[in-house]
């Protein structure tokens, strides 16, 4: 990828040398440039002393968990973080969410995946003026997701995690439902995109159970509690998702 102005400069926090040696390998083949660090500590003080782009996060770290990290920067910096980390449990990926992080990636990571979802990372936040963007998708160890907030939901399991770690599970119109909308921020969805997408050959699936289906999927955002707000009706036209701001 080509930077025009200047290489992008990345913090990466890893405490194992040889994983810490790879990432700053990789990065460096895609003309960008990187510190790393070893703890928790040593990375505050590393962005309090300089300006970084992004932040690539291991959660295991000798003097704090990752998760606590993540918070202590959003204290100070609106930089972007992708997790790199072995938990693959949904509720601790969706606690990194909640706590600030844009993205992860699972460990053992492939070297494209870790360097392509960190260009568009960068690309994300370089669109809204360095800062954090509310929407994001990706996957770790193949679970795919797409954040919504510090939310997160879970493309194969539909499972719907919200901020403090409340679940459920989508039904599969929902989840088809959820995916159609998700993907598209701040876009108008007509009604006619939503039915072809939910269609399944049943003569049933009316413009009245659509309306249902959306009236569902905004109670489960609400009993994991999220904002069903995000989920706006445009009248005579379709449904908009509106993602939560910060």
């Amino acid at each position: 990828m080509d930077f025009p102005d200047r290489a992008p400069m990345v913090l990466i926090v890893e405490d194992d040398a040889a994983t810490a040696a790879l990432e700053t390998s990789l990065l460096e083949s895609r003309g960008m440039l990187s510190t790393v660090c070893a703890t928790g500590a040593e990375a505050l003080r590393q962005l309090s002393e300089m300006r970084f782009d992004a932040v690539l996060l291991d959660l295991g770290l000798p003097d704090r968990d990752g998760t606590d990290l993540i918070v202590e920067i959003r204290e100070r910096s609106t930089v972007p973080i992708m997790v790199v980390t072995v938990r693959s449990k949904a509720e601790a990926l969706a606690q990194c969410l909640a706590n600030g992080a844009d993205d992860f990636v699972g460990k053992p990571f492939a070297p494209v995946e870790l360097t392509s979802r960190l260009e568009r990372l960068l690309q994300r936040a370089g669109a809204n003026g360095t800062g954090r963007s509310a929407v994001g998708a990706g996957a770790s160890d193949g679970m795919e997701f797409i954040a919504i907030g510090a939310a997160a939901l879970f493309l194969r399991s539909g499972e719907l995690v919200g901020p403090d770690g409340a679940t459920c599970r989508l039904t599969g119109r929902e989840l088809e439902l959820a995916s159609l909308l998700f993907r598209q921020p701040h876009e108008v969805t007509p009604r006619a995109a939503i039915y072809k997408a939910l269609d399944r050959g049943s003569s049933s699936l009316s413009n009245r159970s659509i309306d249902l289906h959306v009236s569902r999927l905004r109670r489960k955002l609400r009993s994991v509690g999220c904002d069903d707000a995000v989920i706006e009706t445009v009248r005579g036209t379709g449904y908009r998702f509106r993602p939560p701001s910060g």
